[in-house]
């Protein structure tokens, strides 16, 4: 099954994380399901034994951490939304999460998140009826160099923010095509897609429908299901569409065609051959 991806969106307190992660969430479903965990709910249920001292930060991280990946695990987007201030504890998340981990910056002045404190809680910490209230009286590790995007949310409109990770994952998303018969599916052809899961790209394998006659003895069905055992478990999804006489393009845009240069007993395995063979063992 196909890993979901995990957006961690990571800023000062009032910074907009919530908005964006409200916001995104509604474009990402469109798509995948989407699963949001933001931190002030996820305080009050599975870390309401858990302070705000280093310790317990760390602790309540890895712990929607491990949530984010158990979810993730099932196909599902997740998009977490927390302050999450020590670098080193999203590093550890990172690690735990693998290529879907995606970082986002939700980057605002402090001046900027104290406009926006609607609860109080920066006019508390002003006051002193917060301890270890970051940005304020406890750091915050800025992810300059590590994240994947920067949201500027002090200049950026909510929407303006929401497509720049949008843009991210788009890229992220597109994969390589490969369209054929594989009348049948031989080591040929896996030489050629294991080219493009080496580069960590998500696979899409398009199997012509035909009528089964003597060069197309299996039916596009059953194929499908031979390829999908080969690729069970892999970032590859395997779909029937109807014959096709050409690939006809306009102008490129945003893709590319690939012609994948392969050893020449890789060029020499012939499908009709292999049937052949097929058909004279079965007599």
């Amino acid at each position: 099954m196909k890993q979901g991806k995990v957006i961690w969106l990571t800023g000062l307190p009032c910074s907009g994380k919530t908005t964006i992660a409200n916001e995104l969430n509604k474009h990402m479903k469109e798509i995948n399901h989407v699963v949001v965990l933001d931190g002030d709910e996820v305080r009050e249920t599975i870390s309401a034994n858990l302070g705000f001292s280093i310790k317990d930060r760390t602790e309540h991280l890895m712990r929607i951490g491990y949530i984010a990946k158990m979810i993730s695990r099932n196909g599902i987007d997740v998009i977490c939304a927390f302050v999450s201030p020590i670098e080193k504890v999203r590093d550890e998340i990172r690690k735990m999460m693998g290529d879907g981990f995606i970082e986002v910056f939700v980057n605002a002045p402090v001046n900027i998140c104290r406009k926006r404190d609607v609860k109080g809680m920066w006019a508390k910490a002003l006051n002193g009826e917060i301890e270890n209230f970051t940005g304020f009286s406890a750091p915050y590790e800025s992810p300059w160099s590590s994240c994947e995007v920067i949201c500027n949310t002090g200049t950026e409109t909510v929407e303006q923010s929401v497509n720049k990770i949008l843009n991210y994952l788009n890229k992220q998303r597109a994969g390589a095509l490969y369209i054929g018969r594989f009348q049948p599916f031989h080591s040929g052809h896996k030489y050629i897609i294991r080219q493009s899961i080496e580069k960590g790209l998500p696979i899409i394998i398009a199997i012509r429908q035909m009528y089964k006659d003597d060069k197309n003895p299996f039916s596009a069905e059953e194929i499908k299901r031979d390829i999908e055992k080969v690729y069970e478990g892999k970032n590859v999804k395997v779909i029937i569409i109807p014959n096709i006489r050409s690939i006809n393009i306009g102008r490129k845009v945003g893709y590319d065609i690939v012609k994948i240069d392969a050893p020449e007993e890789i060029e020499k395995i012939s499908a009709t051959e292999i049937r052949k063979n097929d058909k004279t063992r079965n007599n």
